[in-house]
């Protein structure tokens, strides 16, 4: 037979093997990745719940105000747990038991004495008090105090809070609700006044302040307390930290195909698809802009080059909800021949939503209406002490090969 057939039978042949090997654009277009071992379990019930009334004077406003949202919210924590202590947090960090219903707080507005919310040293001794089982719950108007060099103290609060919280242990949770009641500042014969770092004071007056309870205890029984937020504690937000597995959250691995690296189709867009861990599911349900490209970024690192953040406009975000949240991450841009790497990284970050309710600057009017001064670095400082330097929520990786 002569040679030239046999070789350009076998270059046929080649070509064929090749040609079918080469997936579909159906089937190379689409990479999925999973998640294992992610390890959130929940405590069946919480036997005590210990609740810690800030006693500061501005908690006076809320308690005049006969507005029964105020003793409705303490009430329900009475249907969260077998049993539950009250105290107040007064001057000198000074601990009173309450024994009186919730009902009648309004008559001991006296031990409201003005005692100083210095929360880098109350939440460290809650965390201490805390333990499986108990949850301390801390009834707060969420404003930091300072006796002097405010914005100084802002810088330093949030590195001294996650310190302070840090010695006590890394098993704690917390969970941070907001709420709001009437807070009438003029009702009682010292009207409440904000004296801010010029100490120039200011009336507190407004219909609907916010405040705020931190629940803090071991991750299972926070998680607890999640399982009944919606039923039974019903806040206008929610935040938690220190419930997630990061162990496992970062370790998002493909699938399906389950070849690796993934010979995708340079000629389509390459979508990039997970079902994220249940716990998910609270941000998608309540701070949806979470789940958009300015939390969500991506990255393409090829094989033996350097990892490249891709643009907004690189990528677009599909998320929809079933009994967990979908993401798909579709890829506009062809990253190009060769064979690389492509990380999805969900951010840990403070919604929006819970931004807006915190001020910087103590003098100004905002505070006065609807803000709480410092809230923001509250919140970092738990979320630092809780969920440590993970910056990350969740971590996907996809390997490919063009």
């Amino acid at each position: 037979m002569n040679k030239k057939i046999i070789f350009g039978a076998i270059g046929i042949l080649i070509a064929i093997v090749i040609a079918l090997s080469w997936p579909t654009s159906t089937e190379e277009s689409v990479i999925y990745a999973k998640f294992d071992n992610v390890n959130e379990s929940v405590s069946e019930n919480i036997s005590t719940i210990d609740v810690y009334f800030d006693a500061s004077t501005s908690m006076k406003a809320y308690l005049v105000s006969d507005d029964g949202r105020f003793c409705g919210k303490i009430s329900n924590l009475y249907r969260c747990a077998d049993s539950i202590n009250m105290y107040f947090l007064k001057t000198g960090n000074n601990i009173e038991p309450f024994k009186d219903r919730i009902a009648n707080i309004s008559n001991y507005i006296s031990k409201f004495d003005g005692g100083d919310t210095q929360f880098d040293l109350l939440i460290p001794y809650l965390c201490q008090k805390s333990k499986r089982g108990k949850v301390c719950a801390f009834v707060t108007d969420g404003i930091l105090y300072f006796n002097k060099n405010t914005f100084k103290g802002l810088d330093e609060f949030e590195n001294t809070l996650a310190k302070a919280i840090g010695n006590e242990g890394n098993d704690k949770a917390f969970a941070i609700y907001n709420y709001s009641a009437n807070f009438m500042g003029n009702n009682i014969s010292k009207r409440i006044c904000y004296f801010d770092m010029n100490d120039k004071p200011t009336i507190l007056e407004e219909k609907n302040r916010p405040y705020y309870i931190i629940f803090i205890g071991t991750p299972k029984d926070i998680r607890r307390i999640k399982t009944l937020e919606s039923e039974l504690l019903n806040p206008e937000k929610a935040l938690y930290f220190g419930i997630h597995d990061f162990s496992n959250h970062t370790k998002g691995k493909q699938f399906k195909p389950d070849t690796s690296p993934v010979l995708v189709n340079p000629n389509s867009p390459l979508t990039l698809s997970t079902t994220l861990p249940q716990c998910m599911s609270f941000l998608y349900d309540n701070y949806k802009s979470y789940f958009s490209v300015n939390n969500i970024k991506v990255y393409l690192t090829p094989i033996g080059g350097a990892a490249k953040k891709l643009s907004e406009n690189e990528y677009t975000i599909n998320v929809s909800k079933g009994t967990a949240v979908n993401l798909d991450i579709i890829l506009a841009a062809n990253p190009g021949r060769g064979q690389g790497q492509v990380k999805v990284v969900v951010e840990n970050t403070i919604p929006y939503e819970w931004k807006v309710l915190s001020i910087e600057n103590d003098s100004s009017i905002e505070l006065h209406k609807d803000r709480t001064f410092g809230l923001e670095n509250l919140i970092n400082g738990i979320k630092l002490a809780a969920d440590g330097p993970n910056t990350s929520l969740v971590t996907i990786y996809f390997d490919y090969r063009f």
